[in-house]
């Protein structure tokens, strides 16, 4: 009877209003809560995004300060040829100079990060960094623009970026020697990809005269790894990748090979959805960034609703390529 009277409470306890008892069962009927049964790690896990990779690309210059609006660089070319005379029988041949001025303008971005009193407090109770991680949020942000502008540059402000203007570059045109005549990698042999790779670079140096030749290497990810995956042949057990290095090493070439997340599937002037690879001299007369202000966190400030602000702010010209031609693309591969 004792039984029946107490299975009796417990169908009406879990029918009624939790709230109103004061009393919640779990799901399974037991007197443990999730909560109570939940271990928490104590590492936090931060969301993975693309690989930020402006500061591989291209030297940087921040020597100008932050104060200029403008900046710009002379280029100075010699005119004239020397000649064959026979003594006596004329003047030499003149040689003088020739110097442009190219100006540009440096732009201003950033952004901010903000909290309240109540948000600093519960971060506190729990135990949570919450104005380290808002920091590292602030400049994750800046620095993604500043990687897309590199890449592509920006119009909207006028900034240039590697590939914001593809016609001004030597484009190389891959060899359709794949299988069914592709370009791409994917169906190629490593000989094939061999050979298209090595050409590839030497445009570097035939474009310029050899006097930049290509020591960095820009590349999609699904292109190096198949480059760092496939073998040249069952003969030769060396990577693609590693060959193609060696042969730039013996002709005295150290060259940087960079995992580019945006070179896939680039639209930008000529280039549609393809993807593309880079190579040129890392070298300041062939094209830098203009960063006289890099990332730069302002003292916090108190707004008069109460809440805290850190501005972040920095300044950038954009990629000055000063031998665009210089610059060599490959789309399609």
């Amino acid at each position: 009877m004792l039984l029946d009277r107490i299975d009796h409470l417990y169908a009406n306890l879990s029918a009624r209003s939790d709230v109103q008892y004061g009393i919640r069962m779990d799901d399974s009927n037991t007197i443990f809560l999730k909560r109570q049964l939940q271990a928490v790690e104590a590492r936090v896990y931060r969301k993975r995004y693309q690989d930020i990779v402006w500061s591989k690309l291209l030297p940087v210059q921040v020597d100008q300060g932050r104060g200029p609006k403008f900046f710009s660089y002379n280029i100075i070319d010699s005119m004239g040829e020397a000649a064959y005379i026979e003594p006596g029988s004329g003047s030499l041949p003149p040689v003088s100079l020739k110097q442009d001025e190219v100006i540009g303008r440096y732009r201003s971005f950033g952004d901010k990060f903000v909290w309240t009193w109540d948000e600093l407090d519960a971060a506190n109770f729990a135990g949570f960094a919450l104005q380290a991680e808002l920091a590292l949020a602030a400049r994750d942000k800046w620095e993604r623009l500043l990687d897309s502008t590199v890449h592509f540059g920006d119009d909207s402000v006028g900034l240039g970026g590697l590939l914001s203007d593809p016609s001004a570059l030597t484009e190389f045109t891959v060899p359709t020697t794949g299988t069914g005549s592709s370009k791409k990698f994917v169906d190629k042999t490593g000989q094939l990809m061999y050979d298209d790779c090595i050409a590839f670079l030497n445009t570097a140096s035939d474009t310029t005269d050899n006097a930049f030749p290509a020591t960095l290497w820009a590349l999609p990810i699904a292109q190096y790894n198949r480059l760092a995956g496939t073998n040249m042949s069952q003969y030769d057990s060396r990577s693609v990748l590693s060959a193609v290095k060696q042969n730039m090493e013996e002709r005295g070439i150290e060259l940087v090979v960079v995992v580019c997340p945006k070179l896939k599937g680039v639209t930008k002037g000529s280039i549609s959805n393809k993807d593309v690879m880079l190579c040129y001299a890392y070298d300041e007369e062939v094209a830098v960034i203009k960063l006289p202000m890099p990332f730069t966190m302002f003292p916090m400030r108190e707004n008069d609703d109460g809440n805290f602000v850190v501005p972040c702010w920095g300044r950038n010209g954009g990629v000055v390529k000063r031998h665009p031609k210089g610059i060599i693309f490959a789309q399609g591969i």
